[in-house]
């Protein structure tokens, strides 16, 4: 069985070949990531394929050309990156085109005004911003629980499943690192629970450089 060696994207001067190998490899990752980041609430169904191929397509041009430039220190966050703000373009170039609202007549409706249609409503790339933002927190968090001691994951996941508004989104988001917490929760022990909430504070300063959490 034979061993692909992919190039080393952080040593710089790669040639038109290793770049081909990188893209190749990468290449699966890369359509993952466009279905991952396209707009799906803000896309036709009809087109919803094409738009995916768009944002990858893109997302390739826009590696290679920075593979030719310069080293990249970690590859999947850097394509991570550019796919998510692909897809943000995607979006703001489709919001600059959007109808105006006309009558039967083809006459502009006399409702329509600029900023009702860009700011007031809900504009799909704010929106889309800010579920990203939220995902992305999300991916942070876990990863970062996942690596504390035994007892201290146990606190922080009992205080996060106590006091978040979303428990599903929480809940899937360790089910995707492999952590079943739904049956995680504070001892029955009175005593052993004010112990494990102790921890809390040293966790939670631990954590608080990345962010505010719990």
């Amino acid at each position: 069985m034979s061993t692909v060696n992919i190039p080393d994207a952080s040593s710089g001067d790669l040639n038109t070949d290793e770049i081909e190998c990188i893209l190749a490899n990468y290449d699966s990752f890369i359509v993952t990531l466009a279905r991952q980041v396209v707009a799906r609430a803000h896309t036709p169904p009809d087109v919803l394929d094409m738009e995916i191929d768009e944002i990858a397509q893109m997302t390739r041009i826009k590696l290679w050309k920075t593979l030719r430039k310069t080293h990249v220190d970690n590859l999947r966050a850097y394509i991570r990156r550019i796919a998510h703000n692909e897809a943000i373009n995607r979006l703001r170039q489709r919001k600059d085109v959007l109808p105006l609202p006309v009558d039967e007549h083809n006459e502009m409706t006399q409702e329509f005004n600029p900023l009702t249609q860009g700011e007031i409503t809900h504009d799909p790339v704010h929106l889309y911003e800010q579920k990203e933002a939220l995902a992305e927190q999300m991916r942070k968090l876990v990863a970062l629980v996942m690596h504390l001691p035994q007892r201290q994951q146990q606190a922080m996941l009992c205080s996060l499943k106590e006091r978040t508004d979303d428990l599903h989104a929480l809940t899937r988001g360790f089910k995707l690192a492999g952590k079943d917490i739904e049956a995680i929760r504070w001892p029955y022990d009175k005593t052993d629970e004010n112990r494990l909430r102790a921890s809390l504070s040293f966790t939670r300063k631990r954590l608080r450089p990345h962010f505010e959490v719990a």
